[in-house]
């Protein structure tokens, strides 16, 4: 889907305009051919491998990384090294979806804001801590570029489309495709749906995103709403009223699901998950957890163990 969703408004972009202001290849790592999740087939025009220093074709505008599930398997030198090359010979780099997970193992994203699938922004966050995260739909710092994947992946070539041949052939290609104009690169992945529709300068907004930066080390209810602008009292009212829930409550749900995220993904002691989760001991995470989940932390890690 993410694939799909970068390429097809770029080929509709030529069609609508009569130009072809975009060009692309793909390229794989080791083979001429892709396979999805889902296992359909996409056929690659090189890899890495046939590419030359000094071949022009090795030199793109444009270097977009698109990854789904797995992507930790993909970090080989290959990828590190030509992404590398691309950016000293002044590309822009992109990652999409997963895509994040390849470019900050390339060294390019220490100290930059950037974006991952929000079901990988917990193990990201512990593996490049040097990275800034942000739960963000597109994120871009300097010429480097990141988008969560699937659906924004859409949003990621839309943009591009308007920055290079103008917002009127942005919003046809948009019609074309049956879709509203692209959100904004700063919505939020995953929001309430009674929330989805907000501007990032809500209060509720802010407030969620306060949590959401500060897992590791839970800020007090009252610091939160203060920067959310807000009184504590407003801010146990607002939550209530739009979530039937506290906003401690709501904040700890958060943490159990980061915690649960890391316990999946990574293979981190369940020690340091709890640190990772903002908790003051394990025994105070694991009995969370049991409330949360009707299970202990090291179930979570078994059952990801016999599933790889």
């Amino acid at each position: 889907m993410s694939l799909s969703g970068l390429v097809e408004p770029l080929k509709q972009a030529n069609d609508v305009t009569g130009h072809g202001h975009f060009r692309w290849r793909m390229i794989g790592i080791e083979k001429a051919q892709a396979t999805s999740s889902s296992g359909i087939s996409v056929g690659l025009d090189g890899c890495l491998g046939d590419l030359h220093a000094g071949d022009i074709q090795a030199r793109p505008d444009t270097v977009l990384v698109c990854a789904g599930e797995g992507v930790e398997i993909h970090a080989a030198w290959q990828v590190r090294s030509f992404l590398q090359r691309m950016r000293r010979h002044g590309a822009m780099i992109g990652g999409v979806g997963t895509g994040a997970w390849l470019v900050a193992d390339a060294g390019l994203l220490a100290g930059r804001d950037c974006t991952i699938h929000w079901s990988k922004i917990p193990a990201f966050a512990e593996k490049f801590r040097d990275a800034r995260i942000e739960n963000r739909l597109i994120q871009q710092d300097d010429n480097i570029h990141t988008c969560a994947g699937e659906m924004a992946a859409f949003d990621m070539s839309i943009g591009m489309i308007n920055r290079a041949v103008g917002h009127d052939t942005g919003q046809r290609v948009s019609n074309h495709f049956v879709a509203d104009i692209a959100r904004a690169p700063n919505d939020r992945q995953r929001l309430p749906q009674t929330l989805k529709y907000r501007s990032p300068s809500d209060p509720m907004i802010r407030a969620i995103a306060l949590m959401e930066s500060n897992i590791a080390t839970p800020r007090t209810m009252s610091e939160i709403a203060s920067q959310a602008g807000l009184s504590r009292r407003q801010l146990e009212r607002l939550f209530k009223q739009h979530l039937g829930s506290t906003p401690h409550h709501y904040y700890l749900a958060l943490r159990l699901d980061w915690a649960r995220d890391l316990l999946r993904q990574t293979k981190i002691p369940v020690t340091e998950v709890a640190i990772a989760s903002g908790f003051a001991s394990t025994s105070q995470f694991s009995k969370s957890f049991r409330d949360a989940y009707a299970c202990r932390p090291s179930d979570v890690r078994q059952v990801s163990a016999a599933s790889t």
